[in-house]
C-alpha cells in the first residue's frame, strides 16, 4: 500500500472540518477558498505541513474522496437520536419469522391468490394480503411462539433484538463510540445556528477498543470575546479545566464498575474483523481513508477521546474547585441551596399550578422528529431557499420562453405555513389554522404505533383502501397513451424495482393513478434549490444515471414539501405538476436514494417516503374520475350541454329596409 501523506491526528482535524466542506460545496465558487483557508488553517496546526509537497491539491482531493458515496467516512456519520417505536406484536412476529418460517408460506399462499384471479388485476397488492395473512397467522400461533415475540419486541426497541453475546453487544457500542465526535459536533453547530447559543456535549464511558478503559469526548460551539473556543478558553485557565474534568471523570467512575469496563473490551480477533468491514483504502492519491486492519488496536481511536484518571471513586478532592476559581463553586448548587432557593410564594405558586397531561409515546415521538427535520434543515440553510421558492413567479404553461403568467393564489389554501413554528398560528385574516388537525399527527409509520392514536385521514401508509379498490387496469391503459412515460418505459420498471418496502409501492401506484387522473403534462417542479445533477440530468432527455446524496436530495423535496401537512384545506397548486419534469423527478431521485440504503431504511426516509404518498393521494383527490376506456371502434360521447343537445350557434338576424 502506498505510504500515506497525513498521519492520523492530522487526518482527525481534516475531519473536524468536513461539515464546512458540505456547506462550501453547497454556495457556488465556495470551494476554492475554503480549500485555501482549510490549507492556513492546517499549516497554523502542524508544524511539518510547510514541507509537504502540494499540500493544498492533497487536502481538496482528501475532503473531496472522503465525502463520495461509499467512502466509510460520511455513511452513517452521526448517531441518529429519534428513539425507537415499539412494534406491533404481528410486525414484530414477521421480523423474526419471516426467513425461517412464514417466507414459504406467504410466498405459496400469494401465487394460488393470483392464479385465483383468472389473469385478472389482483384486487389486493402484494404487500397488503400478505400482511393480512400475517395478522392471522400470529393469531394462531401458541403461547410459546407469541412469547417470544414479546420478548423481540422489548429488546428491538432498545437496539438488542442482534445481541446474540457480549462479543457482538460490543462490537455494536463500539460502532456507536466511533460515531460520538462527529455526532457531537453536527449537534453543537445545529444548536449554536439555530438558537445563538453555546453549547458544550460532553459524553463518557467504556472505549472496547481500550480494554473499556473509561474516555471521554467533548465538543463545544461558540468562541469568547477574545477569540478563543471553549478548549482553548480552559487551557488558559487550568485550575478550571482540572475542576470540571475532575467533576466529570468522578461521575464516569461513579457510573461504570472496572467489572463492566472489563466486559466491554473488544479483543484484538473482533477488531480485525471489524477493520476488514470497514476497510476505507486509504491511499497516496489523497484519499486519506483509515486503513487500520494491520495496527494496533488503540492506534484506531480518534484522538477526540480522553483517558478518564485513574482514582479512588470516593476521592472527592478531584472534584473541588481551587479558591481562585471559586465562582465555579458557587455556580454548582448543592442540596442544601436548592432546598432554600424557593420563596414561599414560589412553593405556593408550583403547588396551586395544574398539573400538565402527560404526552402520549407517538406525541412525543412527533415532536421529536420535528426537532430532528428543524435541525437537518437548519444546516442545510433550507428556509431561505424555500421563502424564495414560495415567492417565485409561475412561469406559463404556453411554451414560449420568456413569458410569465401572474397566478393569483388564495393565501390561506396554496400558501403553507412559513414554518413549524407558525402550526396552529393565525393566518393574515385572523382565521385559525387547522394545524393539530392536518398537521404532523397525520405521519404514522408503519412500526408500532397503535391505530387508536393517529387520526383514521392522516395518510398512513397503512390506510390503502385508495388503490385497493380502485381499477388498475384502466390506469395502467391510460398511462400506456402517454407518450412521455412510454418513452420512460425501461427507467419505470427500474423506479419500480428501487425496493420491495411495502411504502415504495404505495407511492408509485398512487403517482400512476395521479397520473392518469391528471391526464397531461402540466408543468414542471420549482428550480429553486433543485440538486445540480438534477439540473444537468433533465436537459439530456433524463439519459443517465441520476445518484443524489442524502442531503440534496432532503433539501430539494424538504424546501417545497416541508409543512405541507399543516393545512388541510389546502389545494396543492404549486406542487401538482405531471409529466417527465413534474412529481417524476421527484420519484426518480427517490429511487437511487432507495438503491443506495438498500434493506436499511432510515427512519428519515421512511418519514418522507409517506409525507410524499400522503400529499400524492390528497392532490388525486381533487382530479376527475378515471373514464372508462372506449374498446376499438367505439367513439367518445360528445360532450353535450345541459339538456343533452349540442347548442348551435346563432346566427345575427339579416337587417331589412
Amino acid at each position: 500500500m502506498p505510504k500515506r501523506w497525513s498521519t492520523k491526528p492530522e487526518r482527525t482535524y481534516l475531519r473536524t472540518l468536513l461539515p464546512e466542506y458540505v456547506e462550501a460545496k453547497a454556495v457556488k465558487n465556495g470551494l476554492k477558498p475554503f480549500v485555501s483557508d482549510a490549507t492556513a488553517r492546517f499549516k497554523g496546526k502542524f508544524k511539518r505541513a510547510s514541507a509537504i509537497i502540494d499540500l493544498e491539491k492533497k487536502i481538496g482531493s482528501w475532503f473531496s474522496n472522503n465525502t463520495r458515496a461509499g467512502s466509510g467516512v460520511t455513511d452513517n456519520p452521526v448517531l441518529d437520536l429519534t428513539q425507537r417505536k415499539l412494534l406491533q406484536p404481528w410486525q414484530a412476529y414477521m421480523k423474526l419469522e419471516y426467513e425461517s418460517t412464514l417466507r414459504p408460506i406467504l410466498d405459496n399462499a400469494w401465487a394460488e391468490y393470483v392464479k385465483s384471479c383468472d389473469n385478472e388485476v389482483p384486487k389486493k397488492k402484494d404487500f397488503a394480503f400478505k400482511n393480512e395473512m400475517v395478522k392471522e397467522l400470529y393469531k394462531k400461533e401458541s403461547a410459546e411462539v407469541k412469547a417470544r415475540v414479546e420478548e423481540y419486541r422489548k429488546k428491538h426497541v432498545n437496539y438488542e433484538e442482534a445481541d446474540e453475546n457480549a462479543d457482538v453487544r460490543n462490537l455494536r457500542f463500539l460502532e456507536a463510540v466511533k460515531k460520538i465526535p462527529r455526532s457531537l459536533i453536527t449537534y453543537t453547530d445545529s444548536l449554536a445556528k439555530q438558537s445563538g447559543w453555546s453549547a458544550i456535549f460532553w459524553a463518557g464511558g467504556p472505549h472496547p477498543t481500550l480494554g473499556g478503559d473509561l474516555t471521554s469526548v467533548l465538543k463545544a460551539s461558540g468562541t469568547s470575546t477574545d477569540g478563543d473556543t471553549f478548549p482553548e478558553w480552559l487551557e488558559r485557565n487550568p485550575s478550571m479545566k482540572e475542576a470540571l474534568e475532575g467533576v466529570f471523570d468522578a461521575w464516569l467512575r461513579a457510573s461504570f464498575t472496572s467489572e463492566l469496563c472489563q466486559e466491554r473490551a473488544v479483543n484484538r480477533s473482533t477488531m480485525r474483523r471489524v477493520h476488514k468491514s470497514s476497510n476505507n483504502g486509504d491511499g497516496e492519491d489523497g484519499s486519506d481513508s483509515d486503513d487500520s486492519e494491520d495496527s494496533d488496536d488503540e492506534s484506531d481511536v480518534d484522538d477526540s477521546y480522553k483517558r478518564v484518571k485513574r482514582s479512588n471513586p470516593d476521592d472527592a478532592t478531584a472534584c473541588t474547585p481551587s479558591k481562585e476559581d471559586s465562582s465555579l463553586a458557587n455556580d454548582i448548587p448543592t442540596s442544601s441551596n436548592a432546598a432554600t432557593s424557593k420563596t414561599k410564594d414560589e412553593k405556593k405558586k408550583n403547588k396551586t399550578k395544574p398539573a400538565e397531561p402527560k404526552k402520549s409515546e407517538y406525541e412525543l415521538e412527533r415532536e421529536r422528529n420535528i426537532a430532528r427535520n428543524q435541525i437537518l434543515l437548519a444546516e442545510l440553510e433550507i428556509k431561505k431557499a424555500r421563502e424564495l421558492l414560495l415567492r417565485g413567479e409561475k412561469k406559463s404553461d404556453d411554451g414560449k420562453k420568456g413569458v410569465v403568467a401572474k397566478e393569483k393564489e388564495s393565501d390561506e389554501s396554496t400558501e403553507p405555513p412559513a414554518g413549524p413554528d407558525a402550526l396552529g398560528s393565525k393566518s393574515s385574516d385572523g382565521s385559525e389554522k387547522a394545524a393539530e388537525k392536518g398537521g404532523e399527527e397525520g405521519l404514522k409509520e408503519n412500526d408500532g404505533v397503535d391505530d387508536d392514536e393517529v387520526r383514521k385521514d392522516a395518510g398512513d401508509l397503512d390506510d390503502t383502501s385508495d388503490i385497493e379498490d380502485i381499477d388498475l387496469a384502466s390506469v395502467h391503459a391510460i398511462v400506456g397513451q402517454m407518450k412521455w412515460l412510454d418513452r420512460e418505459k425501461k427507467a419505470w420498471e427500474g423506479i419500480k424495482s428501487s425496493s420491495l418496502e411495502p411504502s415504495w409501492d404505495v407511492l408509485t401506484t398512487r403517482f400512476l393513478i395521479f397520473e392518469a387522473r391528471l391526464g397531461s403534462d402540466t408543468g414542471r417542479m420549482p428550480i429553486e434549490n433543485r440538486p445540480a445533477q438534477l439540473n444537468q440530468w433533465i436537459p439530456r432527455n433524463q439519459s443517465g444515471s441520476l445518484r443524489l446524496g442524502h442531503a440534496e436530495m432532503v433539501g430539494y423535496i424538504a424546501a417545497g414539501l416541508e409543512d405541507f401537512r399543516a393545512d388541510s384545506g389546502e389545494k396543492w397548486v404549486r406542487l401538482k405538476r405531471g409529466g417527465p419534469s413534474g412529481l417524476y423527478t421527484v420519484l426518480v431521485g427517490l429511487s437511487w436514494w432507495m438503491k443506495e440504503v438498500k434493506d436499511d431504511v432510515p427512519p428519515g426516509l421512511s418519514a418522507l417516503i409517506a409525507d410524499i404518498a400522503w400529499v400524492i393521494r390528497r392532490m388525486t383527490e381533487d382530479l376527475p374520475a378515471l373514464a372508462p376506456i372506449p374498446s376499438r371502434g367505439e367513439k367518445r360521447p360528445a360532450s353535450d350541454d345541459a339538456g343533452g343537445s349540442r347548442a348551435t350557434r346563432s346566427k345575427r338576424p339579416r337587417k331589412t329596409d
